[in-house]
């Protein structure tokens, strides 16, 4: 899959993950030129390597502070959730589970609807016109299309509704019900039921250390193994190990409550499954981004649309599920359901190649 990225001067565009130790080449032609017979605003590729515009030539100061623009904006996206999920019952009278849910339901689809809009402004016109849109309208718009404007394969969708059928069962373990549901519940007050979601943050935290830490290492130790350049299915070795590691999780997480032992168990069970569970996620978009260069954010938004479109859904029905079947079963439902997905990662590594190579496109 060959192919120039269109990159605008001064708007510049993230690079694949398969081009890690290449330098994005500029744009080679334009339908206007300048004076000089070149396009307007386009370099060459030894101009674009060696300018102050490169991402790689940026001061240390100016990466990690567009790093750390994107990061909060990533958190706040997902923690714009979870913090009104435990209180929304109470905030406005309603009892009916169903309808409660519904407010994580409709920030989700909007977070699979808004690559649709942003995807094709991301790959036309570049990454940071993407974001000053998002950021600017996402500002003055409400909760479903807040999901639209935060958000920037199968088994990839289920990992993706069980993130958020995990979200929102949280509070039936450890908030404090009025009626009550039937389930043992720790009584936390409103005020501190959000503290709940703790064991997710570490394990989110300490799989964003995992994968930065060992992802490239990973790439470029498979790569020279293997002695080529680099292929996708590199990155799906983190996400095979996740996947041994979240249904695990969930098994501590639900017979811990069942149990009803301290509160500290279930808490380490969820911080064990959200530390599986992101380590597959994000490895999974590092290969949808290298499996469908140049046309990675279209790629991404389709799987957006198909993920959001099961986590908007499956979560309206978790609390039913917990109440009916218990924290014990529901939670062993939930891992005995990720089974058949458990070798998908290693059957792409063996497989992947051949398969691409059989679909291939032309950008």
């Amino acid at each position: 899959m060959a192919g120039s990225r269109q990159t605008e001067a001064g708007i510049v565009g993230k690079p694949s993950a398969s081009e890690l130790e290449k330098p994005t080449p500029p744009p080679t032609s334009a339908s206007t030129s300048g004076k000089d017979g070149k396009a307007d605003g386009v370099m060459t590729e030894e101009e674009w390597t060696a300018s102050e515009l490169h991402p790689r030539n940026w001061p240390n100061r100016k990466r990690w502070k567009n790093a750390l623009c994107i990061a909060v904006t990533g958190f706040l996206s997902a923690s714009a959730l979870t913090l009104t999920s435990p209180r929304a019952g109470v905030e406005f009278g309603e009892t009916n589970t169903q309808v409660i849910t519904l407010a994580t339901a409709l920030y989700v689809m909007g977070l699979g609807l808004g690559p649709f809009l942003f995807a094709p402004i991301s790959e036309l016109k570049g990454r940071q016109r993407a974001y000053l849109i998002s950021m600017t309208v996402g500002l003055i718009i409400m909760r479903c299309l807040a999901g639209v404007f935060g958000s920037s394969g199968p088994d990839y969708a289920y990992v993706y509704a069980i993130i958020y059928v995990y979200l929102v069962s949280l509070p039936l373990l450890f908030s404090k019900h009025d009626p009550p549901t039937g389930l043992f519940s720790y009584n936390w007050p409103a005020g501190t039921a959000g503290l709940c979601y703790i064991g997710l943050g570490i394990g989110f935290l300490s799989s964003a250390a995992t994968a930065a830490t060992m992802q490239d290492r990973i790439y470029r130790y498979c790569s020279k193994k293997y002695n080529d350049d680099g292929r996708p299915e590199y990155r799906l070795i983190l996400t095979q190990i996740g996947m041994f590691i979240f249904p695990l999780g969930l098994l501590i997480w639900g017979w811990t409550a069942n149990a009803r032992t301290h509160w500290i168990a279930p808490i380490i069970g969820s911080a064990v499954f959200s530390y599986g569970l992101m380590m597959t996620f994000n490895s999974i978009q590092n290969w949808i981004v290298d499996a469908f260069f140049p046309y990675s954010a279209a790629a991404m938004a389709a799987a957006s649309f198909l993920r959001s479109l099961t986590g908007c859904v499956l979560p309206i029905f978790s609390d039913n599920l917990f109440i009916n079947l218990g924290y014990g079963w529901g939670g062993t439902l939930l891992a005995l359901v990720s089974l058949p997905a458990v070798p998908a990662p290693l059957i792409l590594f063996l497989y992947g190649k051949q398969l691409r190579e059989r679909f291939k496109f032309e950008p």
